[in-house]
């Protein structure tokens, strides 16, 4: 009986280490690259492994909007139109108010592992975030997928937030687009 302390204690020292705060990953953006950009990511496939063809939708700081053809098949092409600037920068402040640059439950991870997810990286002056999850990817709401804190519901709130507000950018029509700007730098 005297080996149970030790593997509670084995066992609560495990938790204690899996709750320390993370650091927060290095975000860094290229000259150039989308203020708003959604990707989505093949299981253990490195982001870079396909970039562009994984775009579903970008924003730049100019107004210049790119979107999939077809969502589900990122690579068929895109299309082109513009978006008025101050409706980017409006997103991006509204975002940057609501904590979503700084809080850690903003850029932890919310997909397990080997799994595809999508990412919606954020640009805004030096600062830059990759939010990330599968929630959408397997019909979840979220809410099946999250623990229910109060923090989720924020992550949820953004995330919903910013997939409706760039989907309304999205005209119905648009000029054909080659592959977007390099987007190498987003990784």
């Amino acid at each position: 009986m005297r080996t149970q302390p030790l593997v509670i204690s084995v066992v609560l020292a495990a938790l204690g280490a899996a709750c320390v705060a993370l650091p927060r990953p290095t975000c860094t953006a290229a000259p150039g690259a989308p203020a708003i950009a959604i990707t989505l990511v093949y299981g253990m496939n490195a982001p870079t492994a396909r970039i562009g063809r994984d775009l579903q939708v970008a924003a730049w700081p100019d107004g210049r909007l790119v979107w999939a053809i077809d969502p589900d098949h990122p690579d068929a092409g895109w299309l082109e139109s513009r978006v008025e600037p101050e409706h980017v920068a409006a997103l991006l402040d509204d975002l940057c108010a609501r904590g979503v640059f700084e809080d850690e439950d903003f850029w932890r991870p919310h997909y397990g592992p080997d799994g595809d997810y999508v990412v919606i990286q954020l640009v805004s002056g030096t600062d830059c975030i990759r939010l990330r999850s599968w929630h959408e990817l397997f019909g979840m709401s979220g809410f099946d997928l999250m623990d229910g804190r109060e923090a989720s519901r924020r992550f949820l709130a953004a995330w919903s937030d910013i997939r409706m507000t760039v989907a309304g950018w999205i005209p119905a029509t648009g000029v054909p687009c080659a592959e977007p700007m390099d987007l190498k730098g987003m990784w």
